[in-house]
């Protein structure tokens, strides 16, 4: 590699390094909510949801309702009702962001228009203006690439989780001919 390719592709990998690491945190937050009435700001009729119950089975289907005591899904056209107090957990099925993507996509597409475009470079002398011209259209190929790929992904998204209930602690003295002592027991 030469100099001026060597000192290019450093730059080109902290630029990239950057656009993923600034792009990913906004989409990665989301709220999850631990009480019905919460998730009614979260979840819209219609929507794919996956219930996880104590057990762990798991009931997929479209939001039908959503009262402050149940969530009633449509299973297979069948109507399912579940109440809060069997459900563990509710993930949300999310499309990828394609403003993220674009992102991502945008700084590859720039990297490697940047790094071909070097490489032509050193072997042109004269062809100083291709860096930016490479830069901007592998940028914009990368940045439609990304938003597309981005908007055809799905992810499910933990929109409810029950609120942890608190232990319970019970301590017993207790005393028989050979032994004493005190018997403790968690429940939760």
């Amino acid at each position: 590699m030469t100099g001026i390719l060597a000192r290019g592709a450093r730059a080109v990998a902290a630029a990239v390094t950057a656009a993923v690491a600034f792009a990913s945190p906004a989409s990665a937050q989301s709220i999850v909510a631990s009480s019905f009435d919460q998730m009614k700001l979260i979840a819209r009729l219609g929507d794919t949801l996956t219930v996880a119950d104590h057990s762990g089975q798991h009931v997929t289907g479209r939001l039908a309702d959503l009262s402050s005591s149940s969530v009633v899904l449509l299973v297979n056209g069948t109507r399912r009702e579940i109440d809060q107090r069997d459900v563990s957990t509710i993930r949300q099925r999310r499309f990828g962001s394609p403003r993220t993507g674009a992102t991502i996509g945008l700084a590859i597409g720039m990297a490697l228009g940047v790094l071909g475009e070097l490489e032509v470079q050193s072997e042109c002398p004269d062809c100083r203006g291709l860096v930016a011209a490479g830069a901007v259209v592998y940028g914009g190929l990368g940045a439609g690439i990304g938003a597309g790929v981005a908007a055809l992904t799905t992810h499910e998204a933990l929109i409810y989780s029950r609120a942890p209930e608190s232990a319970r602690v019970t301590v017993r003295p207790f005393a028989t001919p050979a032994r004493r002592g005190v018997a403790v027991s968690v429940g939760f």
